[in-house]
């Protein structure tokens, strides 16, 4: 194959069209199993950043920089290219794949979304469900104000974490109907104070649900539905 590449601008050439194949095979995975919709802005940037950047600029530059045919270390030289830009790309592949959000959890004060370092931390296993992630979960919770209240005391006062990682209420969201769904929007936009219910109102009206949204890795509110999650942020800012 060396010897049938002649110049450095068609080994550039090569090299760019085999990067852009493999890039777009793992943004498939990417945006469609592990960050649906727009939650490629709440934790998949950065990784996404070193993907783009490593396979379609510095290993196709690389190659146009060190190719020249009378070179005897030539396959040498291209092997290490090769090498370097894998490793990168793993490593940019496995940012990705932990930073993404494994849980949305609709609590009582909006959605909150968990990595896996959320569990870790609390020393939580995990959430595993059949199906993309992050998996839509509605957190059991009592229906009134009082024992809401008095729910999320006793949760602090036992340490157990924040409300939103009690694994042991959680439900999958196709195990709840529409009715209950509903309610608990209901629910949380009666316990939104003043400002952020004025904010939400400039929000653009889609055929979702705009609530608060919780996550280490983005700021705003989430517009969700009971059929597929969320799948609008309103803010793009990485915290």
């Amino acid at each position: 194959m060396l010897f049938e590449v002649r110049t450095r601008y068609a080994a550039f050439a090569i090299h760019l069209l085999i990067s852009i194949i493999v890039l777009i095979a793992l943004l498939a995975i990417i945006f469609y199993r592990w960050f649906p919709y727009d939650l490629i802005y709440a934790g998949g940037i950065a990784g996404l950043k070193i993907l783009v950047g490593v396979d379609l600029v510095l290993g196709p530059a690389l190659t146009l920089i060190v190719f020249d045919r009378t070179k005897k270390s030539l396959k040498f030289d291209l092997s290490a290219i090769a090498v370097f830009q894998i490793v990168c790309l793993l490593g940019g592949l496995w940012l990705i794949y932990n930073e993404r959000p494994i849980a949305q959890v609709l609590a009582d004060d909006g959605i909150h979304l968990h990595t896996t370092t959320d569990f870790e931390l609390y020393q939580l296993e995990p959430t595993r469900q059949a199906g993309r992630t992050p998996h839509h979960i509605l957190l059991d919770l009592p229906s009134s104000r009082e024992s809401m209240i008095q729910l999320a005391i006793t949760n602090q006062v036992m340490g157990n974490g924040p409300l939103s990682l009690r694994t042991d209420l959680f439900v999958p969201m196709r195990e709840v109907t529409r009715g209950t769904y509903e309610q608990r929007i209901k629910f949380i936009g009666e316990l939104l104070d003043p400002e952020t219910v004025a904010a939400m109102k400039l929000l653009p009206q889609l055929e979702c649900d705009w609530l608060p949204l919780h996550s280490i890795h983005a700021s705003g509110y989430a517009c969700t539905t009971f059929d597929r999650g969320i799948i609008r942020l309103s803010e793009r800012n990485l915290r």
